[in-house]
């Protein structure tokens, strides 16, 4: 394995960049640790714990904002939680063909993002709430897919806010950063214990991981404009799909 500083720099920076849109920034750590060498059997351990790091100071930044909603929030995670733990028990029975299929989803919900149409453009200050059983339904699947994909459902649950008209491009990150707190937490917990977790290197990237989901939330929750932020978002679902099908390819 490289410099685990240099490892501390990159985790650090891939949480700035996710935690401006109310993400967790697993796929980039899933990325990052496995281009620089880390044990496969950690990466997933790792970066769902670094998920959490990262998620919970942008819950509270986005907390702090005003930004965030309880009735758009527990309907959704209400479900989640459970199946989020399911998935991660299931996830060594499903193959790579898995990957493809969230690759797309990602991709096409990344094209809405940067380019979106004339109806998505038009975010309302208060915008109406989703069908509580739409939302316990969703919130479901999205549980499951994070639980099999090892990242906390954020890229899942942000364009579907965004799309439905049922949130700002800020509420659905304020929404979105608790959400896959909850989910990546179940994940981990459906994930068999390893002391290896409490390595040196991991407290070190915990850090920085921190200071840059800090900083990333603080921007995004307070100074970020909302276009930008939606663009911002898209970007980040645009690079996650890239990594799904390119690993699936190169396989």
């Amino acid at each position: 394995m490289d410099d685990p500083w240099l490892i501390g720099l990159m985790l650090g920076l891939g949480a700035l960049l996710y935690s401006s849109v109310g993400h967790g920034g697993a796929s980039a750590y899933i990325a990052i640790l496995t281009l620089m060498g880390s044990p496969p059997e950690l990466i997933r351990s790792l970066a769902l714990g670094l998920n959490v790091v990262v998620a919970t100071v942008g819950s509270i930044n986005y907390q702090r904002a005003g930004a965030f909603s309880w009735q758009l929030f527990w309907p959704f995670a209400l479900t989640s939680i459970p199946m989020a733990l399911v998935g991660s028990w299931l996830a060594p029975c499903f193959g790579s063909v898995l990957k493809v299929v969230l690759g797309m989803v990602l991709l096409f919900a990344a094209i809405r993002m940067v380019i979106p149409s004339p109806i998505a453009g038009k975010s309302k200050e208060n915008p109406p709430l989703p069908s509580r059983w739409f939302s316990i339904a969703c919130g479901s699947i999205i549980g499951f897919l994070s639980g099999l994909t090892g990242v906390g459902g954020g890229i899942f649950l942000s364009p579907l806010l965004v799309m439905g008209g049922w949130a700002t491009p800020k509420g659905a990150s304020a929404v979105s950063a608790p959400f896959i707190v909850v989910n990546s937490a179940a994940a981990l917990a459906g994930l068999p214990p390893s002391i290896e977790q409490l390595a040196m290197p991991t407290l070190l990237w915990a850090g920085f991981v921190l200071v840059g989901g800090w900083i990333g939330s603080y921007l995004g929750s307070r100074h970020f404009n909302p276009v930008w932020l939606k663009r911002m978002l898209g970007l980040v679902l645009l690079v996650a799909a890239g990594k799904m099908l390119i690993g699936w390819v190169n396989n």
